[in-house]
């Protein structure tokens, strides 16, 4: 029996479901999801994921997780098989999890953190020796610019290749580690943080003009919108960055949908060949 028929004969589905809308949903999914993961080989290397192209590998996207999430968290939500967001089959990407250490913003409990928390009451960017631990945050963007290095290696050398986003606490360090690569990457993808400014450690000359995709909900309280929209508009040129800014009124501290679309197709339009994009112009976004 083929799944179509499968479906068919599912009475709560035909009930609650029009049928050839719910077919077409159905082998969309699946297509996608064989094409996407199907085409990916996922190394763990201690609390490290690496999902790894079985094909052509053409970029490298380096993601990283919020405050208590792991590497294995964030494929299982953003990069399983059945939503390969922000990457290409022939993307291969890069979750790297933070230490674990006391957070004392959460009581002191121990945690996946990238650097430990103390508020987050931010307001200007001289909140942030106060607020965060800088120590543990040019510790881990350390680490994490030798990973972005090791994946400019694998790619011939070519440091627009490889691209960095992260969530939350994670957007916090991708975004400064971006702008503080000493080579110019392909991009930079930014959720629910804020840039992070480090006076003693400032953003290089790489990436002064490297495509910057930002995601904010307008009712997060957890790293405050009005903050993050300040900093953003005090650090960043647009004409520079080439800044693409998804605002959603009434959002808290998520990645919605449209956000995760918005970012899909920035990510596809820097990525995609020119050649590739010709010959799949009817099935674009």
């Amino acid at each position: 029996m083929t799944i179509s028929e499968r479906v068919s004969n599912n009475p709560f589905i035909n009930f609650y479901f029009p049928m050839n809308q719910l077919k077409i949903a159905l082998i969309s999914i699946l297509f996608f999801s064989c094409v996407a993961f199907c085409q990916h080989s996922v190394i763990v290397n201690g609390s490290d994921i690496y999902m790894v192209p079985k094909g052509p590998h053409t970029e490298t996207l380096v993601y990283l997780h919020g405050l208590g999430g792991t590497g294995k968290n964030t494929m299982d939500h953003l990069f399983n098989n059945d939503n390969l967001m922000f990457a290409r089959p022939t993307t291969k990407i890069v979750l790297l999890t933070a230490p674990v250490r006391p957070v004392t913003y959460h009581g002191g409990q121990q945690m996946h953190a990238w650097f430990n928390i103390f508020t987050n009451k931010i307001q200007t960017e001289a909140d942030f020796p106060v607020a965060f631990n800088m120590t543990e945050f040019l510790i881990s963007s350390a680490r994490i610019k030798q990973a972005m290095r090791d994946e400019i290696k694998l790619l011939g050398g070519d440091s627009t290749k490889v691209f960095i986003g992260g969530m939350s606490q994670g957007c916090m360090m991708a975004i400064y580690t971006g702008l503080a690569f000493e080579q110019p990457l392909g991009g930079i993808m930014a959720s629910s943080g804020v840039l992070v400014v480090v006076p003693e450690a400032p953003f290089s000359g790489g990436n002064v003009n490297t495509p910057i995709w930002i995601s904010h909900g307008k009712a997060d309280t957890t790293v405050p919108f009005e903050a993050a929209n300040m900093i953003y508009t005090d650090r960043l040129s647009p004409l520079a960055h080439k800044i693409t800014k998804v605002y959603e009124d009434g959002v808290g501290h998520v990645i919605t949908s449209t956000m995760q679309a918005n970012g899909r197709k920035w990510f596809f339009d820097l990525t995609t060949p020119k050649t590739e994009e010709k010959r799949f112009l009817p099935f674009s976004f």
